[in-house]
C-alpha cells in the first residue's frame, strides 16, 4: 500500500476544511496506509495530529469500518488513549488522490518500537519503565474486556513514550494510538491484545541486563517474566490462572 502515498511534501502548509486555523508544519512519519503529520495554531500555542490516508488504501468494504478507529478511541475513558477530534475527506490538488484525514491529539513522544530499537532511547528503559508500561497496559485492557472491545493492533508501534523535563522524578508515561478497524466485530476478549503486550514485554524484557540489576530490581524483572510473561498475559483458562 505504501506506494499509493502521494509524496508527504504536498501537505506541508496546507490546512484541511474545518480545521482552518491549523496548518501542517511538520512531518512526522510514513505508516504502511498513510503520512502523519503535526498541524500549529500558533495563536493558541496549539497543536493537532493529521493522519493522511489515500481511500485507495483502504478496501471498499472497510471504508466505513475506518469511522469505528476515531469512535472506539472516543468512548474510551482512560486517559492512555489518544482522542479523535474529526475524520474529514480532502482531495490533494498536487497528486489528485482522495484522501481522509484523521484528526487527534498530538502527543510529543516517540514510539515505544524508537525506544527498544534506538540504542540512545534504549538507555532510558528500566524495570521502572517497564512496570509502568505494563500498569498503563493493563488498566486499558481492562477496561476494553469491560466494554467488550479490542485495540487490535496494540504493538509496540502504537503506544507513544511521553516525558517532561519538569516531571521532577523524570518519569515516562504512555499514550496509545491507532485502534484497529477489524477488530470492532471480532470476538471481545479474544487474546490478541494480551499477546501483543506480552510481545512488546518481552522485548522490553529483552533490553535489560539482568546481571546489572540490584536485589530488588531482580525480584521484579523475575516477577514481570516468570508469572506476567510465561502465565498471565497469555493463559485464556481462567481455571488454570485466576489472573488470565
Amino acid at each position: 500500500m505504501r506506494s499509493n502515498l502521494p509524496d508527504k511534501d504536498n501537505f506541508l502548509g496546507i490546512s484541511i476544511p474545518g480545521h482552518d486555523s491549523y496548518v501542517v508544519t511538520e512531518y512526522i512519519d510514513s505508516g504502511s496506509n498513510g503520512h502523519l503529520f503535526r498541524a500549529t495554531n500558533p495563536s493558541i500555542e496549539g497543536a493537532l495530529a493529521f493522519k493522511v490516508v489515500p481511500i485507495t488504501n483502504i478496501p471498499p468494504s472497510e471504508q466505513e469500518l475506518y469511522l469505528e478507529e476515531a469512535k472506539k478511541a472516543n468512548i474510551i475513558d482512560s486517559s492512555t488513549v489518544v482522542r479523535y477530534h474529526d475524520v474529514v475527506p480532502y482531495d490533494d490538488p498536487e497528486s489528485s488522490t482522495k484522501c481522509v484525514v484523521f484528526v487527534c491529539d498530538y502527543v510529543d513522544g516517540k514510539s515505544l518500537k524508537h525506544y527498544i530499537d534506538e540504542s540512545e532511547l534504549r538507555k532510558r528503559i528500566n524495570i521502572a519503565f517497564i512496570r509502568e508500561f505494563l500498569s498503563t497496559m493493563l488498566a486499558l485492557l481492562f477496561e476494553l474486556q469491560a466494554r467488550k472491545l479490542t485495540h487490535g493492533d496494540l504493538h509496540a508501534g502504537n503506544v507513544l513514550v511521553v516525558t517532561s523535563q519538569y516531571d521532577i522524578e523524570d518519569r515516562a508515561t504512555f499514550r496509545v494510538t491507532d485502534f484497529g478497524v477489524r477488530a470492532i466485530t471480532g470476538i471481545a476478549g479474544d487474546g490478541r491484545d494480551f499477546l501483543n503486550v506480552a510481545n512488546t514485554l518481552s522485548s522490553l524484557l529483552g533490553v535489560v541486563d539482568y546481571s546489572d540489576l540490584d536485589g530488588r530490581d531482580r525480584f521484579l524483572y523475575l516477577r514481570l517474566r516468570d508469572d506476567f510473561l510465561s502465565r498471565h498475559l497469555i493463559e485464556t483458562d481462567h481455571t488454570a490462572d485466576p489472573l488470565a
